[in-house]
């Protein structure tokens, strides 16, 4: 599943990001010890404690991203690291590190929009040889059985998912 996957990556670069983070507001700290030598330096010395502010913010970010049980991302927002991820497994559907409904309370899916979306490819060596990727998202709407339903937006390849889900999920519900 792909939180293994994210688990293992976070585990490597967690500590990373807390050495930089230290490493940056010791060197705020030496900046402003210089300051009664140079005028300048206390100036300096914002620079690496807003980098350890950023820091601080993306290990934060790392931890509450990752649900606590192995899941397949579901979508993924257009805003990089900023954005809301969606996750699933058999027990439903998380968004971030929450989950917000379980299969028992989805009565139906439905694809209500596919647009494709073309990127150069971000895995090569040289970046001017990369080829171009294109990508499937929609827009899947989860109904529930009390009526309501829930839009999930840029769903990757949402035919090959909503179908796996209802076959693997939904079988008891829907079969």
């Amino acid at each position: 599943m792909d939180t293994d996957i994210v688990k293992k990556r976070a585990k490597i670069i967690l500590p990373i990001l807390v050495f930089m983070a230290i490493l940056s507001f010791i060197s705020a700290i030496s900046f402003m010890a210089l300051g009664e030598f140079y005028s300048n330096a206390v100036g300096v010395s914002i620079i690496p404690i807003l980098i350890g502010i950023f820091l601080i913010y993306e290990i934060i970010r790392i931890k509450t991203i990752i649900p606590p049980e192995p899941a397949d991302i579901l979508a993924f927002g257009k805003y990089g690291i900023l954005s809301t991820l969606y996750w699933y497994n058999q027990s439903g559907v998380w968004r971030n590190n929450k989950k917000i409904f379980s299969w028992s309370d989805v009565s139906d899916i439905l694809i209500i929009r596919t647009w494709t979306e073309t990127g150069k490819s971000k895995n090569s060596i040289a970046f001017t040889a990369g080829e171009f990727t294109t990508y499937t998202f929609g827009l899947v709407r989860f109904v529930m059985k009390n009526g309501e339903y829930i839009d999930i937006d840029r769903v990757v390849d949402p035919e090959t998912v909503v179908s796996f889900i209802k076959r693997m999920y939904l079988k008891s519900n829907l079969y």
